[in-house]
């Protein structure tokens, strides 16, 4: 057991370590919107691949051959997007009661954020603001 929590330990700190080097990359750039904007490019492509995979599996019955990968992604996306939903409604905004009203919300609230990101203050000011 202590092997293989010493096992997770690596595995956690080297993943720490990457995630800082990219803060720091991205306070040393000081361009948090174009990460944002970038991030969002992948998602968005990702969710089209995943579509065009699904149509050609229901439509033709072919598999593509990472349909697996693309489950796996697709569930990662579906949990991301349901433990946004239930922390938005039971934590920030108990007020919001369907799911559809959550993602506008949410969506409000990222557009807000990401124009906060794009004005002129400082890096260590903007990561502050993502951080609290």
């Amino acid at each position: 057991m202590k092997k293989l929590l010493r096992k997770y330990t690596v595995l956690l700190d080297a993943y720490l370590q990457h995630r800082y080097k990219e803060i720091q990359e991205l306070v040393k750039t000081n361009d948090f919107t174009s990460t944002l904007n970038e991030a969002s490019k992948v998602i968005d492509n990702e969710l089209r691949r995943i579509y065009r995979s699904r149509n050609m599996f229901v439509h033709e019955g072919s598999n593509n051959g990472n349909i697996e990968h693309l489950v796996v992604r697709l569930h990662e996306y579906l949990d991301t997007v349901l433990e946004t939903v239930i922390s938005y409604n039971y934590e920030r905004v108990p007020s919001v009661k369907s799911i559809k009203s959550t993602i506008k919300a949410v969506e409000l609230e990222y557009n807000l954020q990401k124009q906060k990101l794009e004005s002129n203050i400082s890096s260590t000011d903007k990561l502050l603001y993502i951080f609290n």
